[in-house]
């Protein structure tokens, strides 16, 4: 568990993340079986478990991938940013778990997500009360505002077997850009399992 907890943590520390998510142990939706994204405008970094269409008008920032090798537990996996500017863009970080997810109690998700990230980033980002639980690509997600450094941002945490996926969604001069770009975004990326570690 403590390694689902510092992924988060990672995650707020590596991007300085602010966003917005919103799941049960079984999701009402059937997870994707493959990474069947539209092939235009598709951001499918190599070997990580999900791939998404850019939101209109975004321009893809970054893209990183690191080896499995080398990639301690808090550190992503993979990494995508698109976007307009570093303060107004969409992060997208996938971690391998070595737990199960699918397994876990939905409570116990949201207060080892909630206690670790608030213990961490204690006094440099504030995560909201209005944690709530959502379905997105047929897994488990939560969705957190949060605020800190002068902006704010929306998270949605993905719970999908051995994988555990973010989307961080930042804004300060382009909200409503952001948070259009945020919803198509998470209206088309498909997560899969890492499967076993």
């Amino acid at each position: 568990m403590r390694k689902l907890l510092a992924a988060f943590a990672g995650c707020l520390v590596l991007t300085g993340c602010t966003s917005q998510v919103g799941g049960a142990a079984v999701p009402a939706q059937k997870p994707p079986a493959s990474l069947d994204c539209v092939p235009a405008g598709r951001v499918a970094p190599e070997g990580a478990p999900y791939c998404y269409r850019t939101p209109d008008g975004f321009t893809q920032l970054a893209t990183e991938s690191t080896s499995a090798v080398t990639t301690s537990f808090n550190l992503p996996r993979a990494r995508t940013v698109t976007g307009f500017t570093e303060r107004d863009s969409i992060a997208v970080s996938v971690y391998k778990l070595e737990v199960d997810s699918d397994k876990l109690p939905s409570d116990q998700l949201r207060s080892a997500l909630l206690g670790t990230a608030n213990e961490a980033m204690a006094g440099v980002y504030r995560i909201g009360a209005d944690v709530r639980q959502t379905v997105v690509s047929g897994s488990r997600a939560y969705l957190m505002p949060i605020t800190g450094s002068g902006y704010t941002a929306d998270a949605v945490v993905i719970l999908r077997g051995h994988t555990q996926l973010e989307i961080l969604c930042r804004y300060d001069q382009h909200q409503a850009e952001v948070q259009r770009g945020c919803a198509q975004l998470r209206d088309s990326i498909r997560v899969l399992d890492f499967g076993r570690p």
